[in-house]
């Protein structure tokens, strides 16, 4: 299963867009979303608008793949649970957020294996098809971070953000 989550503060229906238009090409790939508050209606996705903190961390569990905007808690999430990640950053002169602190953060991720940013649509299919299509192996178990790697993930994402402020 895919989950496609874009936090609960802003709906961003780029990304929904995207990952709906997707989908309908590949039904063999269920996609659960988590969408907040959003105008756009996905045709091709299991849609819930919120999850309570436990609904959320079984998605988190049960996914194969999840799909986000660059925010820090998923992305700490991921990270703990040992998941693949493709990121797509809200970008602020398309309205998506207040300042292009995401763009920011994805810049400095790349470097990590697990997360692949997107930049437009393209990217973002190219990286689903090719992470879906090499996963031949079974996935590595899940690891827990300890408490100074988490410490140190959010200064570092903190960071990034005060450098953009």
């Amino acid at each position: 299963m895919i989950f496609l989550t874009v936090g609960s503060q802003l709906p961003f229906d780029r990304l929904v867009t995207m990952v709906d238009t997707w989908a309908g090409n590949h039904l063999e790939h269920p996609v659960v979303a988590q969408i907040g508050d959003s105008d756009y209606h996905p045709a091709h996705l299991d849609v819930v608008p919120m999850l309570t903190p436990s609904e959320y961390d079984r998605m988190m569990q049960d996914a194969d793949l999840i799909i986000s905007h660059v925010g820090m808690g998923t992305i700490i999430n991921s990270l703990s649970l040992n998941k693949p990640m493709i990121l797509l950053p809200r970008i602020a002169g398309l309205g998506e957020t207040r300042n292009d602190h995401q763009t920011d953060t994805a810049l400095k991720l790349t470097r990590f294996s697990s997360m692949k940013v997107a930049w437009n649509e393209d990217e973002l299919v190219t990286h689903l098809n090719e992470t879906l299509g090499t996963r031949c192996e079974p996935r590595a178990a899940s690891i827990e971070l300890s408490p100074s790697l988490k410490s140190a993930i959010q200064g570092f994402l903190g960071e990034v953000e005060r450098e953009r402020a």
